[in-house]
């Protein structure tokens, strides 16, 4: 009987402390998160921060991109269309989006490709390594951009029924890279190789982006 009382005390206290760690690890991270935000918007609005752009664009590739994981994409806003916005278990992306649509209007356009977007900070910085001259991947002669010719595939199969997952269209999963799979690795490795010689070449193709600033001109 003794022996049972202390392998349950034993077992409970452990998972006790184990809960605790959880909380506070999550605490630190919401907490991070929102001095990245805080950090966002000092880059935006002071001048002489620019010459730290940088070191900026690590702590959102870090912060954003592994450790936190948050990042809009196609797959999340389609969730949101179908299930509605679950603000309460994900308020952070759900703060993203705000300050997406928002910041905008504060005369900050594409503020968060610019600097909340981790694939965007990724591309920025393979930019600044690269000794070669940049030029922007565009449609010559045409009125739509690639990212509109992409994003209006992408809802014409949704619309026609087509059913496929939205997550292996785009990059941002590869943060996740525990759950990430070999083709969305050699997808992130085509956009680093294509960053040494081009201008962020996945922001003139993302659709997400796309419809963010569509949404707001509109």
């Amino acid at each position: 009987i003794i022996r049972g009382m202390r392998q349950g005390a034993a077992q409970y206290l452990n998972e006790e402390q184990s809960s605790i760690k959880r909380d506070l690890a999550s605490i630190s991270k919401d907490l991070l998160f929102l001095l990245v935000i805080l950090l966002s918007l000092l880059m935006s609005y002071v001048k002489s921060m620019k010459k730290y752009r940088w070191i900026y664009l690590v702590i959102v590739l870090l912060v954003f991109g592994i450790y936190t994981g948050k990042v809009l994409s196609l797959k999340l806003l389609y969730g949101w269309l179908s299930n509605g916005i679950a603000w309460e278990t994900n308020w952070q992306s759900t703060l993203l989006l705000l300050m997406a649509l928002s910041m905008p209007l504060l005369k900050r356009p594409k503020f968060y490709c610019n600097y909340l977007c981790p694939m965007g900070a990724f591309q920025e910085l393979i930019n600044k390594i690269s000794p070669s001259k940049k030029r922007n991947i565009q449609l010559k002669s045409s009125p739509l951009s690639l990212g509109e010719i992409y994003l209006a595939l992408i809802l014409v199969s949704l619309v026609l029924g087509f059913q496929f997952e939205l997550s292996y269209l785009e990059p941002f999963m590869v943060f996740l890279y525990k759950v990430a799979g070999t083709v969305l690795f050699v997808f992130a490795a085509v956009i680093a190789i294509l960053s040494f010689f081009f201008n962020k070449p996945w922001c003139a193709v993302c659709p997400t982006g796309c419809l963010i600033n569509k949404v707001h001109n509109k």
